[in-house]
């Protein structure tokens, strides 16, 4: 892949050939480079298999431009990019995609402009993952598959549903699949209002597994994010086994009238009710993701698609939870050093013992709530610049990927 060094060189020359014409008014130059490698599990204990397929890689380079063109109607705004060319002819033809493109927009304030904030967050990739060997990707792979094969094989439970059965253990149709994905991504930006090219570059790891008993028409799986080489370990295998094998049934003890002994019971089926449940990571995951989230933030109040309109500093939910983005903690797999849009990273606590504190934003969409939107304070049920001055809305949330590869709050 694309170092740092190449995309910086590349930001910098396009931004010092942006600067020579007249029509543009400010401009923001992305580059970044990004390298996947993926092993795909194909495990079957009663058929033939590879177990792990042939690994693939992909890698993805190219260039964004983001610009401000004076026109004789006014002010345009317009984003092009030029995929697999890093060069000056790239860059032109990423500028005539965005000049092309180039809309009047009433509620662009500005491209981003320096903040208060200082980086904290360099370094903190793990270089043996950011410069993964096939040799270890290979061995990664195969570590965490022979995890949930051994898990099975010297699993009592599923020893004894073997022998219920009166099969061997691998005649009961196990089956893993699923996949090992490694992502580096080096990017690099810099604009008129921030020229200093700022770079960074990251790597993490993720493993999505399932697994099934077909004899008894179990399944269950098992998902795991990593931040460096060392931390990929069987146990990712060893957790997806456990659950397809706890899908099968449970042997209980049972005086089987009078008689000691154990007897099997089925998976069983809830009626319908209310229920005190703990949910487990995955799902707490999705509702964060997907319910949550999204509502808590500067475009979901702009737009008043959150259900927690004007509600700014008032109590929201359980005095209990308290939830916070921290990007530039080292420790978490998503962490960044920077935003897409070249600005530190920060924690942003949003919701403090139940009560509403701030929202996850983007220059864009802060500015257009505090400066364009005349409705702003009754919708988030405080005066946005006064949450400005009080270090609120801040576009601290690093990288969030959108469809397009690049990324929105």
């Amino acid at each position: 892949m694309k170092t740092k060094e190449t995309l910086a060189h590349c930001v910098y020359e396009a931004l010092k050939y942006i600067k020579t014409l007249a029509d543009v008014k400010e401009a923001e130059v992305f580059a970044s480079s990004n390298l996947q490698n993926v092993a795909r599990f194909n495990f079957t204990s009663h058929i033939l298999s590879n177990g792990v397929e042939e690994p693939k890689s992909k890698e993805d380079f190219g260039i964004g431009i983001q610009a401000v063109f004076a026109t004789s109607e006014g002010l345009k705004t317009g984003f092009g990019s030029e995929s697999n060319n890093l060069t000056l002819d790239g860059v032109k033809i990423a500028l005539a995609k965005a000049r092309e493109g180039a809309v009047l927009d009433a509620e662009f304030v500005s491209l981003p402009r320096p903040i208060a904030a200082q980086r904290t967050l360099f370094n903190y990739h793990d270089p043996e993952l950011m410069n993964i060997q096939d040799e270890q990707f290979i061995d990664a792979s195969w570590k965490i598959l022979d995890g949930a094969v051994h898990e099975c094989l010297n699993s009592p439970a599923l020893a004894k549903l073997a022998a219920r059965a009166k099969k061997s253990i691998h005649r009961l149709g196990l089956i893993v699949g699923g996949d090992l994905t490694v992502v580096n991504e080096a990017v690099a930006i810099a604009s008129t209002a921030l020229p200093e090219v700022k770079t960074d570059e990251s790597a993490f790891a993720t493993v999505s597994l399932t697994a099934m008993v077909e004899e008894f028409n179990a399944k269950g799986s098992s998902s795991v994010c990593y931040r460096s080489l060392r931390d990929i370990s069987d146990e990712a295998g060893k957790e997806v086994s456990r659950n397809a094998i706890a899908a099968c049934g449970i042997f209980t003890e049972s005086d089987g009238g009078g008689r000691a002994g154990e007897d099997f019971r089925e998976p069983a089926t809830i009626e319908s009710g209310s229920y005190p449940v703990i949910f487990g990571p995955q799902p707490l995951s999705e509702f964060i993701t997907n319910l949550i989230l999204p509502a808590l933030t500067t475009s979901s109040f702009y737009g008043m698609e959150s259900p927690f309109m004007g509600k700014f500093g008032e109590k929201i939910c359980s005095p209990e939870i308290s939830l916070y983005d921290d990007a530039a903690n080292p420790a978490y797999v998503g962490a960044k050093g920077i935003t897409c849009e070249g600005l530190p990273t920060q924690k942003t606590h949003l919701i403090i013992n139940g009560v509403l504190t701030d929202l996850l934003s983007s220059w864009y969409e802060t500015q257009r709530l505090a400066e364009k939107d005349p409705d702003a304070r009754a919708k988030l049920g405080k005066d946005p610049k006064e949450l400005l001055a009080e270090g609120k809305l801040l576009p601290a949330s690093g990288f969030r990927f959108n469809r397009r590869g690049r990324t929105g709050v």
